[in-house]
């Protein structure tokens, strides 16, 4: 009788354990850039992106990895983040961090976890000293970057 008291009185301490140690709930996405075909087209500078949905962001993704050439000349350049809880993905923002400008022709966004893809166009300069802007936005809807 005094150990099924002990079980009974132990389950609910096991159940709740286990619940707090369950993972938050997280999407894995695969963001894919391709940089244009023109002269200079790459970029030495930080390329930030943030992921954003109703619900929350991932903010400041670098997807630069100082082991690969990235963002050079008709370059397609692909990266993994995992997004926490963000809800319905509601837009891209693209921020250029330094002085070497960026055409980047396209930008598309796939989450691995439900096959759901968004394809972006832009086919213009990303650039902070120039005529053109430094951030550009892709929203859900829209087929370009502005």
């Amino acid at each position: 009788m005094r150990n099924g008291i002990i079980a009974k009185q132990m389950l609910p301490t096991f159940a709740v354990c286990f619940l707090f140690s369950l993972p938050a709930f997280a999407d894995l996405y695969e963001i894919e850039t391709r940089t244009c075909d023109r002269e200079d087209a790459g970029t030495d500078s930080d390329v930030l992106i943030d992921i954003v949905g109703d619900r929350g962001r991932v903010q400041g993704f670098r997807p630069a990895s100082p082991e690969r050439n990235d963002f050079r000349r008709n370059q397609v350049d692909t990266y993994q983040v995992s997004a926490s809880n963000i809800g319905v993905l509601r837009w891209l923002r693209i921020n250029l961090s330094g002085t070497d400008g960026w055409c980047m022709e396209s930008i598309r966004l796939r989450n691995l976890d439900t096959g759901r893809s968004w394809l972006w166009r832009y086919g213009s300069w990303i650039d902070t000293d120039s005529a053109y802007p430094a951030t550009v936005m892709c929203r859900v809807g829209q087929r370009y970057c502005r």
